[in-house]
């Protein structure tokens, strides 16, 4: 590894990420960008693995791997164009929960597409049956405002206008997503435009070369941090004390962290099967706040990205509080449950870190 070279990079993506966030802050148009800062930004590789972040919401930065990587699996990479940006934001396509709007826009560089530049939001009103998105009495998904899969919002630079139109026509509030939506898009417009300037300047391999050294390096550093935990299985639970529909019904998250050299396995069996009401956290969720745990009890200089991630692994049975089935709803289990999951991990690790 060239360290030099490999620092220099890794500072210059998270400044362009960043930036991104800093445009997204100062060119939307609702307080939850521009005060509660409401938003995450990053940069991928063309593989979907997430290579630079920004500090921003740290809810966000561990679900944007499986974001990438499920919209990989429904798009055709191959007729993608320069200019196109895609839009989507389906809990039950990796995401977090309806508010949770994700832009992807391809990288290409000579023709070749390099990476991708995402930005992800949280737009304040989705329509549904309540103003604002946070529907307490939701039985359902459909309760929680409208689902979009992975769309072109953009086609070739041009604005899809049909999508425009179903976007803006199921919410309270058209003017401010509008503004808060083209926010999202001069993020990745602009993250998209200053990646190719990095392949301009250092060329197509060395960039590849850095950024897989970038990987292993962060990879190396989480696991020597994890190797000097104690081996073990540490448990801890918590509870969510009503999901807002079913009386007198407390949900038990369940935690086990099995410390394994320089692996970790977080381990949600044991935990409440799904509820009725809108307190369920999709995988991206719990795989999120499962990595929002480790990332809080470990150097904060190790870069943050997909490689510092692999010695992570999590499991999320189906059907529970912590990996929602299809069509219960998830609003609030990105506010309300991933806290609770975080803290819980971080009990159960207290007596060991």
């Amino acid at each position: 590894m060239d360290m030099v070279a490999m620092s220099i990079l890794d500072s210059t993506m998270v400044s362009i990420c960043r930036e991104m966030g800093i445009t997204l802050q100062k060119t939307s148009y609702s307080t939850i960008f521009n005060e509660a800062l409401d938003f995450t930004c990053g940069l991928a590789d063309k593989q979907g693995n997430l290579i630079a972040v920004a500090d921003f919401c740290p809810a966000m930065i561990g679900g944007i791997p499986l974001l990438v990587k499920s919209c990989l699996k429904e798009i055709d990479v191959v007729s993608l164009k320069e200019g196109d940006i895609i839009l989507h934001n389906d809990p039950y396509r990796g995401g977090l929960h309806t508010p949770e709007h994700t832009f992807f826009k391809p990288i290409f560089f000579h023709g070749e597409l390099q990476g991708w530049a995402i930005a992800i939001g949280h737009i304040a009103e989705v329509g549904g049956m309540a103003p604002g998105g946070f529907p307490g009495e939701a039985t359902e998904i459909f309760h929680e405002g409208v689902r979009v899969p992975p769309v072109k919002i953009k086609s070739a630079g041009v604005d899809n206008n049909d999508i425009w139109k179903l976007l803006l026509a199921n919410v309270r509030t058209p003017r401010t997503n509008y503004g808060d939506l083209r926010a999202l898009i001069a993020a990745v417009d602009l993250g998209e435009r200053q990646m190719r300037d990095v392949l301009e300047k250092y060329g197509v391999s060395d960039v590849q070369q850095i950024i897989g050294d970038l990987l292993d390096y962060a990879e190396r550093r989480m696991k020597a941090e994890i190797d000097a935990i104690p081996d073990g299985i540490y448990s801890f639970e918590d509870s969510v004390e009503s999901d807002g529909v079913t009386p007198n019904k407390t949900y038990r998250i369940a935690v086990e962290v099995h410390v394994r050299g320089d692996q970790i396995i977080i381990d949600y069996t044991g935990s409440s099967p799904q509820a009725r009401g809108p307190i369920n956290a999709t995988l991206g969720v719990s795989t999120s706040a499962a990595y929002n745990a480790v990332l809080h009890m470990t150097d904060p200089s190790i870069p943050r990205n997909s490689g510092c991630f692999r010695p992570i692994k999590v499991l999320s049975p189906p059907g529970t509080i912590v990996n929602v089935d299809f069509p219960a709803p998830s609003v609030g289990g990105n506010t309300e449950t991933h806290p609770r999951i975080t803290g819980a991990i971080l009990g159960a690790m207290a007596t060991a870190v």
